[in-house]
């Protein structure tokens, strides 16, 4: 549809410069959906922390959560036990012990994760947003699907503490490659109430009682 194209065609510019794009106003709490409470794919250990082996829902074949504003994706992940990744936490997860830039490897791969691609010399970007673990390569040496690509991912950090925004991560499947690296962060006019079809989360959670009582 028409009107579909031009939304993805304006994210760009309505991700990275125009403030408050569907930003919410006196939102209600989110609440976990009857689909979100089927079985949660479970997490995997990443030195000192468990972190979502999906993006939330955390259901493999599912579609992502998306257009959850940053209040709303730290509601539901506590309502589970858990909480927002810390951008470190996020980092080390995706980059692994070798600390890879593209979460797999040290280069980029077109076609590994769901991100832009490239067919006959041309960067494509039409498969929109797909089901978890879609792309049985595209994971960390954790073992976390997708933190490459499809959707970006609200992490707790602020990007700016005078504006509270806020940060994600990992890039989506219609923005820039460049954009899809472990170590990539923006956050630029992305305020609490922020929302967007590209952005999603996923939850991590400490691995002792003392730690999770100081974590964001």
């Amino acid at each position: 549809p028409v009107r579909g194209m031009m939304k993805r065609l304006l994210s760009i510019l309505i991700l990275f410069a125009l403030p408050g794009y569907l930003s919410g106003q006196d939102e209600a709490p989110a609440r976990l959906l009857h689909h979100d409470l089927l079985e949660d794919a479970g997490m995997t250990y990443v030195d000192g922390f468990y972190i979502d082996l999906y993006e939330f829902p955390n259901q493999k074949g599912r579609l992502p959560r998306v257009e959850v504003s940053w209040e709303e994706a730290r509601s539901l992940c506590a309502q589970r036990g858990k909480r927002l990744c810390t951008g470190s936490e996020w980092q080390t997860a995706c980059a692994g012990p070798s600390n890879f830039p593209y979460g797999y490897g040290m280069k980029f791969e077109s076609g590994r994760c769901n991100t832009p691609y490239l067919l006959e010399k041309t960067w494509e970007r039409d498969r929109g947003t797909l089901p978890s673990g879609s792309f049985a390569e595209c994971a960390s040496a954790y073992g976390a699907f997708d933190m490459i690509g499809n959707v970006w991912e609200w992490t707790s950090d602020r990007y700016s503490a005078e504006k509270d925004w806020r940060i994600v991560r990992g890039g989506s499947w219609f923005h820039n490659v460049n954009m899809a690296r472990s170590d990539y962060r923006y956050g630029r006019y992305l305020t609490l109430n922020y929302r967007l079809d590209l952005i999603g989360f996923r939850c991590c959670r400490s691995d002792s009682p003392a730690a999770e009582k100081t974590a964001p």
